[in-house]
């Protein structure tokens, strides 16, 4: 009988070669446990918190690595300019490329990819429109427990697209989501109770779900919030509390909350009266397309009080204080010629300089396409404030002339 005895030296080779197939194996492993935890993470920004920005460099991350769901997902923020700038053109173009594994995915069952090939199919970009399609594969991914597709099933049968509008069942598949946290469906059940549909209205259920989501960051949740203490809807009527939401919400640039809280300042509820804090809210909530504000500045800016409150905050200005706000509101009307005659004022003779018209300078120039002189005033503004308040928007200006 031949022996089995294994000499020493392919005893050594056969012991080195299972050894660092153990550790490749468990390295792939880790690999691939950290990539489904990022997954998870983004997916978590993105479809329950509503954290585009945060989401998109995960997403990202694997979308390199060659995951064809991260990719479909990066298409589609790229083609709604969620969380990174809008370009459709691009999009479109990744769309051909990851639809057949994205259509393959979801017939075989795969939740995540049964909801973005709904999506895609929403879009028409699977041949030909067929929202009918989407229907179907929300449905299928929100059986499978997918917030996001239960959210937007929900949101199928409350506009009655592509199935019977159907308020009780939208409020079905919202709560599903709701309970999961899933930020969106929280506002929507919120909404359905506020108004009554599908559910009898309860003012405190609706409040319970702003807060849900407010707490969890969601701006349109903080405004919704706002106006529930603002009306004591839900909740004793609170407008400090008001003011407090409605300002979250408007730091994070939702044009209908800046609105809201430049109302508060104008009548002087839950903060003190100051009709120019009043007026910058506005003007943001407009410079963010909330149109309706543009009503609420007109009623503002005619009011007698607002005009003697500017005479009088005029008549305190120094001259050259003067000949800056005459700089600031011909860069708002975009008379920008006029605003670099009054850069020149400025720098006459030294009669007033600062950081802002330095920046202006070169901003303006820019804007007038006068890009020699533009790169000159911008490269002096970053010698003389490196860290200033416009350094980063002086360095991507020059972007443009190098």
């Amino acid at each position: 009988m031949p022996s089995l005895k294994m000499s020493k030296p392919l005893f050594i080779f056969t012991l080195l070669t299972i050894s660092f197939l153990c550790v490749t194996l468990f390295l792939y492993f880790a690999a691939g446990q950290k990539n489904k935890a990022v997954f998870e993470e983004a997916n978590n920004l993105y479809y329950q918190k509503a954290n585009n920005a945060a989401s998109y460099p995960l997403y990202q991350q694997l979308a390199d690595k060659g995951n064809y769901l991260a990719q479909a997902q990066i298409y589609k923020m790229m083609y709604l300019g969620a969380g990174t700038p809008e370009d459709k053109t691009s999009a479109q173009q990744g769309f051909t490329e990851v639809i057949p594994h994205l259509q393959k995915a979801a017939e075989e069952g795969e939740a995540f990819a049964q909801y973005l090939w709904g999506y895609y199919c929403d879009l028409g970009f699977n041949g030909s429109p067929a929202t009918v399609k989407a229907v179907y594969w929300y449905q299928k991914a929100a059986e499978q427990g997918f917030a996001a597709a239960q959210n937007n099933l929900g949101n199928n049968y409350n506009n009655g697209e592509d199935v019977a509008q159907d308020y009780t069942k939208a409020v079905y598949w919202f709560r599903k989501a709701a309970e999961q946290g899933n930020v969106v469906a929280q506002v929507n059940l919120g909404n359905k109770y506020s108004n009554g549909q599908g559910v009898e209205q309860d003012y405190t259920q609706a409040f319970y779900w702003y807060r849900q989501a407010a707490e969890q960051g969601y701006d349109s949740a903080q405004n919704a919030l706002g106006v529930g203490y603002d009306n004591g809807e839900g909740v004793a009527q609170d407008y400090a509390k008001a003011a407090y939401w409605f300002r979250k919400a408007a730091e994070q640039g939702l044009g209908i909350a800046q609105r809201n809280l430049g109302i508060m300042y104008k009548n002087g509820t839950g903060v003190e009266k100051d009709y120019d804090t009043a007026e910058d809210w506005y003007n943001k909530a407009i410079a963010n397309g909330y149109s309706p504000a543009q009503e609420n500045l007109a009623d503002l800016q005619g009011k007698s009080q607002y005009k003697d409150h500017k005479e009088s905050k005029l008549q305190r200005l120094t001259p050259q204080e003067k000949r800056m706000l005459a700089l600031w509101d011909n860069v708002k009307s975009k008379n920008y010629q006029k605003a670099l005659d009054i850069v020149g004022e400025l720098e006459a003779g030294a009669i007033y300089q600062n950081e802002q018209v330095v920046f202006f300078k070169g901003f303006l120039h820019a804007k007038l396409n006068n890009y020699s002189a533009a790169r000159e005033a911008l490269d002096a503004y970053l010698i003389a404030y490196p860290d200033g308040k416009y350094a980063g928007k002086a360095k991507t200006l020059l972007k443009n002339y190098n």
